[in-house]
């Protein structure tokens, strides 16, 4: 049997004298890692993207996540533990809560950590795969508008019907 977690619950009851031992040396080794401040209790041992991770765990386990579960219990089926205080490897159970993934996404957007910024996105012009300039895609709409058959405007620039009608409809250079 092994002791490590199954879908984010762990197990009391079913492990031995010896899985018991190790789960205590397990806590006070995580307890061992945690500088207490005033405020966040940082985790001092190894970290991976900002967060603390227990890597003698397996399989690796963040921090936040087992502070959560030694604090709280188990972690909801597809919950989230999520920071209140923005410090990635912040393992004081105060600051931390559960959440879904949308609020998960969400909370990252609004900290400015998505890496799907709207200035990161390569639009249009900008994006290395493109056909197409601003300048075709507003002739494209034009010509359109003016009667142009896609079929015929998709052999013109070397490209599927569906390309022409999806620009001509809006569903793709939608910034233009």
């Amino acid at each position: 049997m092994s002791i490590r977690p199954r879908h984010g619950r762990w197990d009391e009851s079913r492990l031995t004298e010896g899985q018991r031992t190790f789960r205590r040396g397990m806590r006070a080794a995580f307890w061992k890692k945690v500088k207490k401040g005033k405020s966040c209790w940082l985790f001092g041992g190894n970290q991976k993207d900002g967060y603390g991770i227990l890597d003698f765990a397996y399989p690796e386990i963040r921090a936040h996540r087992y502070s959560w579960r030694i604090s709280h219990g188990d972690i909801p089926r597809g919950g989230h533990v999520l920071h209140k205080c923005d410090v990635r490897h912040c393992v004081n159970p105060d600051h931390l809560y559960i959440g879904t993934n949308a609020d998960n996404i969400g909370d990252k957007v609004r900290r400015g950590r998505s890496k799907t910024k709207p200035e990161h996105i390569r639009r249009g012009s900008r994006h290395p795969r493109t056909s197409f300039t601003d300048r075709d895609v507003l002739l494209i709409r034009d010509r359109l508008r003016g009667g142009e058959r896609v079929v015929a405007l998709a052999k013109e620039y070397g490209v599927c019907h569906q390309t022409i009608s999806n620009i001509g409809t809006r569903r793709s250079w939608t910034h233009i």
